[in-house]
């Protein structure tokens, strides 16, 4: 009887649960007199979210409620629109930032704008190119607060930018901000061949071991949802000139490889956001070619009281995929520039044809943004 008891509760809260969540996960909608919880309110464009609140009843009967209508309204996904007069008409703003000052989301025509808001005395356009731009307008709108004069200069005229950006105006936060870098890495590697399929045996039991040589590419790094998370991207250049032997009695093999690669790690990144050294760590993939494969295989075989050379021209590597990751600091050197120093460890694994390497790769790198 416990048992069936117990069964009973756990019945009971998970059905809870889940009619909790189903409730939480719909929209509201409020006019002057009342505010319905609870309410299936529909998502459509931005156009549409700007003009009407869709709501669809029990019955699955439609309802569109004009700005003149209702003055707030929330859908499921957590946007909230509000009613604003603009051009001489009622219409529903996107509030994408709430607090000492609001910001909101326009979708007038083909173009897309936003609104300031400070209480009940300030209500503006952000204009994007007229009366120097909104980074004129936003130097002057945040004197106030020098904490976020930087962060004018490198905020994008796109919903996530801005919200963020007035949020950190709203607590006059000091924190170094997200942006678009792009720039130059160079820097030392070390590459190590192993675990061969080859048609020779005695491939396996060479003096593999790390071979350096420089690299050289060009970066991306790109923030995720305005964040400390970005995903980083290159594209490198190296070269590896080395060569494997193999001692024994009856067999002398000696394996040169002259090879160019081309890699292309890209990974997503975390740096934490100290102001003037920042830590970070990078973790994802890696895709390497040759582009220009002049490896040999000589061997000298003691046949008839001689020793006999023979030449193979080999491909070892070809292309090959993996995982890479590393970590280093990052330190700047401005507002918009800075240069950091990494280590990274990357294995990359040979293609299913056989006469391929695995590949053990370790990296020094620096680099800088512009």
């Amino acid at each position: 009887m416990k048992s069936n008891g117990i069964w009973k509760i756990l019945g009971v809260i998970f059905f809870s649960m889940i009619t909790t969540s189903g409730f939480a996960q719909r929209g509201y909608y409020a006019t002057d007199s009342t505010m319905i919880f609870g309410a299936n309110v529909v998502d459509g464009t931005e156009y549409e979210n700007a003009r009407y609140c869709k709501v669809i009843d029990k019955e699955d009967s439609t309802t569109l409620y004009t700005p003149d209508q209702v003055k707030e309204y929330g859908l499921s996904n957590g946007k909230v629109f509000v009613a604003k007069e603009v051009d001489y008409q009622k219409v529903f703003l996107e509030r994408l930032v709430k607090g000492e000052t609001n910001l909101y989301f326009f979708k007038r025509g083909n173009e897309r704008t936003f609104f300031v808001e400070r209480d009940s005395t300030y209500f503006r356009e952000m204009p994007k190119e007229q009366n120097g731009g909104y980074r004129s307008f936003l130097n002057d709108y945040t004197s106030d607060c020098e904490a976020v004069s930087e962060a004018v200069k490198l905020v994008s005229y796109y919903k996530k930018p801005l919200a963020e950006f007035f949020e950190r105006y709203n607590s006059c936060e000091l924190k170094p901000f997200p942006f678009l870098r792009y720039g130059v890495v160079a820097g030392y590697e070390m590459m190590r061949l192993d675990n061969a399929d080859y048609f020779f045996s005695y491939m396996n039991d060479m003096n593999y071991k790390y071979n350096g040589s420089f690299t050289v590419g060009l970066f991306i790094d790109q923030p995720i949802m305005v964040s400390d998370y970005s995903f980083h991207a290159e594209i490198n250049y190296s070269r590896q000139d080395v060569s494997y032997t193999l001692y024994s009695q009856e067999l002398i093999p000696e394996l040169t490889i002259n090879t160019s690669y081309l890699r292309i790690p890209f990974m997503i990144r975390y740096t934490h956001p100290f102001l003037k050294t920042r830590p970070f760590i990078n973790l994802g993939g890696i895709y390497s070619m040759d582009i220009n494969n002049k490896s040999e295989l000589w061997e000298e075989v003691y046949k008839g009281g001689e020793w006999i050379e023979y030449e193979r021209k080999v491909n070892l590597i070809d292309h090959q995929q993996g995982f890479i990751v590393g970590g280093g600091l990052q330190f700047r050197l401005d507002y918009r520039r800075s240069f950091f120093v990494e280590a990274r460890y990357g294995k990359l694994y040979r293609s299913f044809k056989k006469g391929y390497y695995n590949t053990n790769l370790i990296q020094i790198l620096a680099g800088i943004n512009f």
